[in-house]
């Protein structure tokens, strides 16, 4: 059969750990009776990873057993870091219209990357419109 023979199973049990940590915060000003400002932020700390798997199986019991899992684990692995912050200013035209112009900047830090590559990178839109209540 060659380089790829196996006989018999083998398995084991592990654990998933995920850690997800946020801060989040937004704020609204009101600057007078036509300006207002909009404010926000937040932060996401993330780690995900399971344990090794080790068969514990007697190697008489399985056979012939040529896989290896010793990096399988690591397949999973995740730990990023995220930040996002943004603002709007907003004018009130009338009591029905609004001018607004907004920045928003986005980042993203891959401390683990493997699977999928480095993901990290960075982010930054503004936009700018007008409101109109009917």
């Amino acid at each position: 059969m060659g380089a790829y023979d196996h006989f018999g199973s083998a398995s084991d049990v592990f654990d998933n750990d995920t850690d997800i940590a946020t801060v989040y915060i937004t704020g609204q000003f009101q600057i007078d009776a036509h300006w207002s400002l909009d404010v926000n932020g937040s932060f996401t700390n993330s780690k995900a990873k399971f344990d090794p798997i080790e068969v514990t199986v007697p190697e008489e019991t399985v056979g012939k057993a040529d896989y290896d899992f010793s990096g399988i684990n690591e397949y999973s692995d995740l730990e990023f870091k995220q930040l996002e912050v943004g603002g709007t200013l907003t004018k009130m035209l009338s009591e029905k219209a609004s001018a607004y112009i907004g920045l928003n900047y986005f980042d993203l830090t891959d401390d683990a990357p493997y699977v999928y590559g480095d993901v990290s990178g960075s982010v930054l839109y503004t936009r700018a419109g007008f409101q109109v209540r009917l």
